[in-house]
């Protein structure tokens, strides 16, 4: 399996985005980084919707920058802040599916994707959209939970090309 470019890897510009014609090279590098930062500050579903509308209507790069400078105020002023965050399971789910509460009614993620919740030993690792409003168990280690379900945006096999890749590592504490 092959790994697609990915918003794991920090300064890529953003995937969902390189279909509208042209916006990437009528970009500076600093526009380019500054679209990506704001871009990464929208849950997945938003980034979905918000790309396809710009791609329908021919959207100038400075009506994407408008639109996504009105949509992160308003999130802001709701307190609505995206936690990126990484899951691992041995369990195959697909991409756009949701990691639903145990029976403890809680689901475990990681804001570092060097310091992951749980253990080695196969499975795959799950980016989600998490919230600012998750319950953080672990400042050190950026563990936080949840009660409610995490939707599953991205995933990756756990091996040794996506180790490579991504440089996952698994926190090391008393938890395991």
């Amino acid at each position: 399996m092959s790994i697609e470019k990915s918003n794991v890897e920090k300064n890529s510009f953003p995937e969902e985005l390189e279909s509208i014609p042209g916006l990437e090279d009528n970009l500076s590098p600093e526009e380019a980084k500054l679209l990506t930062d704001m871009w990464e500050k929208l849950p997945f579903a938003l980034q979905q919707r918000w790309s396809n509308q710009w791609l329908e209507k021919d959207t100038t790069k400075e009506e994407i920058f408008s639109d996504l400078e009105r949509i992160l105020s308003a999130r802001e002023k709701k307190g609505d802040k995206v936690v990126r965050g990484y899951h691992v399971s041995r369990f195959d789910l697909p991409v756009g599916s949701y990691l639903h509460p145990d029976e403890n009614g809680e689901v475990y993620y990681s804001e570092n994707i060097k310091k992951l919740y749980g253990k080695p030993g196969g499975g795959f690792i799950y980016v989600v959209d998490g919230t600012s409003k998750d319950k953080l168990i672990d400042e050190n280690l950026g563990w936080r939970k949840t009660k409610g379900k995490l939707l599953i945006v991205k995933k990756y096999p756990i091996n040794e090309e996506t180790q490579e890749q991504l440089g996952f590592a698994f926190g090391s504490c008393e938890y395991h």
